[in-house]
């Protein structure tokens, strides 16, 4: 569907060839300037060649009236880049790189530059158009045909009621609306349409701070939204994740504290003396808050007791990032001592950053696992860890009826494999007795991971058969004396690494700068030819095992690894435990055979 938009089709097309390294190409501009014209989330398609190279793909996402997001997929790399413009006055860039390739440097649009201007009636989110929306109960404005019957409450001057709105198959949603997303805390209060049952006492509050911002027209909020029914209840939690992805925005309501810090973001940089504050408020803690950041398309922050005073996602992390940033130049602070610090606010910049470099929907799931390190929920539901993280992973609510009677946990890992993404199998947990799953974590409430750090890459793909799993992209190495250059090579890439006087000393060093990043490790490691392994639990006694590496995951430092036993008749290894591997690995795995 057509629309009337305003592009600079020149600026345009020479911004974006630049920046990817493209040849000028009119066949690409004209593809670019069409599929602009078409407000639509998951365009791709387009090929060209230049140069006697071939482009795979490149997508154009209008996110909304101010974002433009490319992708460029070649075979070996993924490169996404978003243009952002601000009022139509400014452009500022942001791109990001998988598969370990770094980008091509940051390319430049002229001040001044409107990309595109508003184009009515198509909403923003970043469901694709493919995706069924589920079933929606929505906070709306009592109209003239609503039923004398529905339950009332005025907010901000207006009388609101709940509507329900049915599932659609593939169109945007007959009547927009905005999720609100915020903390509970512990107090209770009665439910204003249902006398027996009790919400939080700063809902109403939530509510009225998201009401401030532009555009709301109807709310999505989980007082109001999820109904009280225990089976309901969990249909719509396996649900949020599309309902988040079809919201034209998401409005983050922060602590009364937040409110003097996002007047200062306005202008670039929060005061340090607020971050004890802002660290207290525990909305960024909970482990729906990564699920709701993961499927948001536009989040707005906004504080409680502050209206008016609302601000959108980047300005905040931008301004947040400046201050944390001036205290490690300081020397006084590492990023080990900010996390110990501030885990809250470290958690929280993490969080918005992975938001704006690139889709949390095609990363891996071991980066998801570990952002929910620490994170709370409400212990009378013990599943909402899981069913955060796989709201997180796929908006894809509608599987396979008979994953209904699963545990959250058995239903995590089996839309892990459907995906697929085996990244999961690095939790920190023991493995299946089970024949021909020795691979497969058994999982019960917290699926903690082995490092939970950043964890960067692409999905570690894998294939189950008969007889096991065979895993992409790993690679195979035995024990061996350690390179006297690997210390060397350490020491030069890592600051807390001067504290190697002699190569004998880096295991030592290795696992206390591992153990600051909360690993989980026993303290026990393999010597290999290329590196270390720290494994989980305690080493075997025994000299034949074989540590496998995904070289595709990247931890902060070091990647996940798998502890293998001899590889049988078949060519399978069983799976001993997981761990860290810390060295040197190859530009390419091979596939591994797991029994």
């Amino acid at each position: 569907m057509a629309c009337d938009h305003s592009i600079d089709v020149l600026n345009l097309r020479n911004s974006f060839l630049d920046g990817f390294g493209v040849s000028d190409s009119t066949s690409a501009v004209r593809d670019i300037d069409q599929r602009l014209a078409f407000r639509r989330e998951d365009i791709a398609g387009m090929h060209c060649a230049q140069g006697g190279e071939h482009y795979e793909g490149i997508a154009v996402r209008v996110r909304s009236a101010e974002v433009i997001e490319f992708d460029l997929v070649l075979p070996t790399e993924h490169r996404h880049v978003v243009f952002e413009s601000f009022l139509g006055q400014a452009v500022r860039r942001r791109q990001a790189c998988h598969r370990g390739v770094p980008c091509k440097k940051g390319f430049r649009t002229a001040p001044g530059t409107c990309l595109l201007r508003a184009c009515a009636g198509d909403p923003p989110g970043l469901a694709s158009p493919s995706m069924a929306q589920p079933p929606v109960r929505l906070l709306a404005p009592v109209e003239s045909q609503t039923p004398a019957s529905n339950p009332t409450i005025e907010l901000c001057g207006r009388l609101w009621t709940v509507i329900d709105v049915p599932a659609t198959e593939s169109e945007p949603s007959p009547v927009p609306y905005v999720c609100v997303s915020y903390a509970h805390g512990s107090e209770l209060v009665p439910h204003p349409f249902d006398a027996l049952q009790k919400m939080s006492s700063v809902t109403l509050a939530a509510i009225e701070a998201a009401l401030a911002t532009e555009k709301v027209t109807a709310l999505w909020v989980d007082a109001f939204s999820v109904p009280f029914e225990k089976k309901a209840r969990a249909t719509c939690l396996r649900q949020m994740g599309s309902i988040y992805g079809h919201a034209s925005k998401v409005v983050v309501v922060l602590s009364k504290d937040w409110g003097r810090a996002l007047v200062q973001a306005r202008n670039g940089r929060i005061d340090e003396i607020l971050l004890p504050e802002l660290e207290s408020d525990i909305w960024v803690s909970r482990a729906w808050t990564y699920q709701e950041m993961a499927n948001a398309g536009e989040i707005e922050f906004a504080a409680q007791g502050s209206p008016g005073v609302h601000l959108e996602a980047r300005f905040l992390l931008n301004a947040l990032g400046e201050t944390i940033a001036e205290l490690k130049k300081s020397g006084v602070v590492d990023r080990f001592t900010i996390r110990n610090i501030y885990p809250n606010l470290d958690r929280f910049e993490d969080l918005v950053g992975g938001w704006m470099g690139a889709p949390f929907l095609e990363g891996n799931v071991y980066q998801i696992m570990a952002g929910m390190h620490g994170r709370h929920t409400d212990p009378s539901y013990p599943d909402d860890v899981f069913n955060a993280i796989l709201g997180s992973i796929s908006q894809d609510w509608q599987g396979p009826a008979d994953d209904l009677e699963l545990s959250a946990a058995e239903r995590f890992m089996r839309v892990c494999e459907r995906k697929p993404d085996f990244s999961f199998i690095f939790a920190a947990t023991e493995r299946s007795a089970e024949p021909s799953r020795s691979w497969r974590p058994v999982l019960t409430d917290r699926p903690d991971v082995i490092f939970p750090w950043h964890c960067e890459g692409p999905p570690l793909i894998g294939k189950l058969v008969e007889d096991g799993l065979d895993l992409e992209q790993m690679w195979r190495t035995g024990p061996g004396s350690l390179s006297s250059n690997l210390a060397v090579e350490v020491q030069n890439s890592f600051s807390w690494a001067k504290a190697i006087r002699e190569p004998t000393d880096l295991p030592k060093v290795v696992f206390d700068a591992l153990r600051k990043g909360d690993f989980v490790g026993s303290g026990e490691y393999l010597e290999l030819r290329d590196g270390l392994f720290f494994s989980r639990g305690l080493l075997p006694k025994r000299n034949d095992l074989v540590v496998a590496v995904a070289i595709g995951l990247k931890l902060l430092f070091g990647g996940p690894a798998l502890l293998l036993r001899p590889a049988d008749a078949r060519g399978r290894h069983e799976v001993q435990d997981v761990g860290v591997y810390f060295g040197i690995t190859p530009p390419t795995g091979e596939t591994l055979r797991l029994a």
